[in-house]
């Protein structure tokens, strides 16, 4: 289990959908994947539901529910996994730009 606090800046996770019943199946996947890595709300993550129409298409989502972290489209369509949600969240170290040349060694 990851620890709480770990993540340098909160993920930003949105679930684009009108509300039904498979999109309330994606947010429930997401909590538990948000408790199970002990992420705290607020602080490690921020949750956006987008549930207007126009909005959803207006960000080039065409079949709901469809869930977006940081900006990345993850998951469009179709309920995602625990553990496919789990990898999404797990940020990895943080990597040297393009622009930075490869350490010596």
């Amino acid at each position: 289990m990851a620890k709480a606090g770990k993540h340098k800046k909160p993920i930003q996770i949105e679930i684009l959908g009108p509300g039904n019943a498979v999109s309330q199946m994606t947010a429930q996947v997401l909590d538990a994947a948000i408790r199970d890595l002990g992420l705290l709300p607020d602080r490690d993550i921020h949750l956006n539901l987008i549930r207007d129409s126009s909005e959803i298409a207006a960000s080039g989502v065409f079949w709901t529910p469809a869930v977006r972290v940081n900006g990345d489209l993850k998951c469009t369509g179709r309920v995602p996994s625990l553990k496919e949600v789990q990898g999404w969240l797990k940020q990895p170290p943080e990597q040297p730009s393009a622009q930075s040349p490869p350490p010596k060694g």
